[in-house]
């Protein structure tokens, strides 16, 4: 069974002008697959700038070009993907989304990510709803750096200003060690002596 991948137009023109390496729509036998499409404004192909019911709109209309392009319609649609980037905008959507399957719509998921940033953006440009989730990460981030940088300073001028304390042992003065053998060759003080 051999992929076919097919041009809608404008879509595919939009998709070019961001170097994606993706197809709007693919047919094999009688499946038929539609890419996850950002909401490209009609005109001019630019993302975002637009409330949610509009981009909603957009996507719904771009999935049913894809699927006339590719000799279906939306009565054909087994499941559908929906990925946003707030769960407040989930009754918005739904309104959209019941007017194109108004009888008997299909399987659904619903998944929201608050730090999931728009696809084919140049200069990584975001969705203000994407801006306020980074910044919640960054903050926690930043929060977790600086308590991690207090840390080591803490331990570092702890280290530096530990100074071992001499100590008197048989008469004589003398640096504490950590080995039984450098107190036994008498580098400090007497070597010691095995109890009877």
């Amino acid at each position: 069974m051999k992929r076919e991948a097919l041009r809608v137009e404008p879509i595919s023109s939009f998709l070019d002008r961001v170097k994606a390496p993706t197809s709007p729509v693919t047919r094999a036998g009688n499946m038929i697959f539609v890419a996850g499409l950002p909401p490209f404004d009609p005109e001019t192909g630019a993302i975002g700038g637009m409330q949610i019911e509009r981009q909603s709109e957009i996507i719904m209309e771009q999935m049913k070009l894809c699927l006339e392009t590719a000799g279906a319609s939306l009565d054909n649609v087994m499941k559908c993907n929906v990925y946003c980037t707030s769960v407040k905008h989930f009754a918005a959507f739904n309104a959209v989304y019941a007017r194109y399957f108004p009888i008997d719509p299909p399987a659904r998921i619903f998944v929201c990510h608050a730090g999931m940033v728009r696809p084919l953006r140049r200069r990584d440009r975001l969705h203000r709803d994407d801006c306020e989730g980074l910044a919640r990460v960054s903050r926690q981030r930043a929060r977790f750096r600086l308590g991690l940088a207090h840390r080591q300073r803490h331990r570092r001028d702890a280290d530096d200003a530990w100074q071992p304390r001499p100590r008197r042992r048989r008469g004589r003065i003398c640096l504490p060690t950590i080995s039984s053998v450098a107190r036994s060759r008498g580098w400090c003080g007497a070597p010691s002596r095995a109890r009877s």
